[in-house]
């Protein structure tokens, strides 16, 4: 089956229309969410949705929807390749991968391979401005790799990686060639790749090591270093199929705890690229900056004393309630001021929001 092709040589939108919404109908109904549940996924009114499959419709849907269509986590996992050509496709392959395992094996095993990294040094104090320039910027090297035990019945991840100063940056270049090398050199080879992936790390001082888990939405690193006694946990998106189909990288969120009476957790940004970015760490540095609290304390202290003087001031008209009751209500509505603060300055950190990961996809795709 091809596309049906008028004299003047281009492609018939009619048939190109009516190939896109045979497709998105098939995925509908192999997924099975309802279109209501459909057009949430990918972010658009189920009354625009029912526009983009009627038949009448002389539009074809744009870009833009056909590409959430390939990010929505239901899809992914009945056709993990599936990428906008498909749905444009008049021989896309509408026999999904039923069983679930193929499509997130794909998805993981996207997230392999060699990272040059990014990061600030935390260990001293920051102010706002020194956050938007270059300063303190670290560079690491991260790998990331499948086991070669296989037959045990699942594939398990791991990770190392070495963490390097301004001053020793050319020092992080030269173990990223060497690490990368061996993910090119003996890739049938699992085995023999995976010990010399370790050697190259167990060489260097102050090496980490530890593990990588998946959940639906999110990779998570988890790396322990022995020389300095601490973890720390990385958190990413798990590789989604972007334009080029491939992950290249991608701005997390880390969280570090080194043991010892001088030193605190620490949480901050971190971005991983599978190429070095050939731009200036002021660049760099713009993506890494978190942002504070966005909660304005005074209006919400403002509310505060008006229900104050609402409940206890003179002449009320509350007469029914006692103390004990109008206390409950300044209690709740200031709990209410503490946990709109906690949710909105820290756990803010940790993790990145899905616009923040996709400026710095194209950070990496303009500079690498």
């Amino acid at each position: 089956m091809s596309y049906k092709v008028l004299k003047n040589g281009f492609v018939d939108e009619n048939t190109l229309r009516e190939t896109i919404q045979e497709n998105i109908k098939t995925i509908i109904d192999k997924t099975n969410l309802n279109r209501a549940q459909f057009a949430a996924k990918t972010g658009i009114a189920p009354a625009t949705l029912t526009s983009y499959l009627n038949p009448k419709e002389s539009k074809i849907p744009p870009v833009a929807f056909l590409m959430n269509i390939c990010l929505i986590d239901e899809v992914m996992q009945l056709w993990p390749e599936l990428t906008v050509n498909d749905l444009v496709s008049p021989d896309f392959d509408t026999i999904p991968d039923t069983g679930g395992t193929a499509a997130k094996k794909s998805a993981y095993e996207g997230f392999i391979g060699a990272y040059d990294c990014y990061f600030f040094d935390q260990s001293k104090p920051v102010t706002e401005r020194e956050s938007l320039t270059s300063r303190d910027l670290r560079f690491g090297v991260i790998a990331v790799f499948d086991d070669d035990a296989k037959h045990k019945g699942g594939t398990s991840y791991e990770a190392m990686a070495k963490f390097f100063k301004l001053s020793e940056r050319e020092d992080a270049v030269l173990l990223k060639n060497k690490v990368e090398s061996c993910y090119g050199e003996i890739a049938q080879n699992i085995s023999e790749r995976n010990a010399k992936i370790r050697d190259c790390f167990n060489r260097e001082p102050g090496a980490y090591k530890g593990s990588v888990n998946f959940s639906e939405t999110h990779a998570f690193l988890s790396l322990t270093g022995k020389a300095f006694n601490d973890t720390a946990m990385m958190v990413f998106y798990v590789p989604q199929k972007r334009l080029d189909q491939s992950y290249v990288g991608g701005l997390g969120a880390v969280c570090s705890v080194t043991h010892g009476r001088n030193h605190m957790p620490a949480a901050q940004k971190i971005i991983l690229s599978k190429s070095r970015l050939h731009c200036s760490d002021a660049v760099i540095a713009k993506h890494l900056s978190l942002s504070s609290a966005s909660i304005e304390l005074g209006s919400q202290a403002k509310l505060l004393t008006e229900i104050c003087t609402k409940l206890f001031g003179s002449g009320t008209q509350l007469s029914f309630l006692d103390d004990s009751d109008k206390s409950a209500i300044v209690t709740g509505r200031l709990n209410q001021l503490v946990t709109d603060y906690i949710q909105n300055s820290i756990f803010s950190v940790g993790t990145v929001s899905l616009d923040e990961d996709m400026q710095v996809y194209n950070l990496i795709k303009k500079y690498s």
